[in-house]
């Protein structure tokens, strides 16, 4: 097992999981994840067992003021 940051290569595996766990209204799309990747892909932690990806965890920070 692999884990590793989201890149480019992992579009397909995220939007694969994203449509097979969410109804079509909330899932992100191909278009979302590649801008999402680009911009904090490594906020994005994926667990790989040879190419199949088996789970994957995003963690945003936040930075609040109040």
């Amino acid at each position: 097992m692999v884990i590793k940051h989201a890149s480019r290569k992992d579009i397909a595996a995220l939007t694969a999981v994203e449509t097979a766990c969410f109804p079509p209204a909330e899932a992100a799309t191909e278009r979302e994840f590649i801008d999402r990747v680009q911009y904090y892909g490594n906020h994005f932690w994926l667990l790989y067992e040879g190419d199949k990806l088996l789970a994957s965890w995003t963690a945003l920070s936040r930075t609040s003021r109040t």
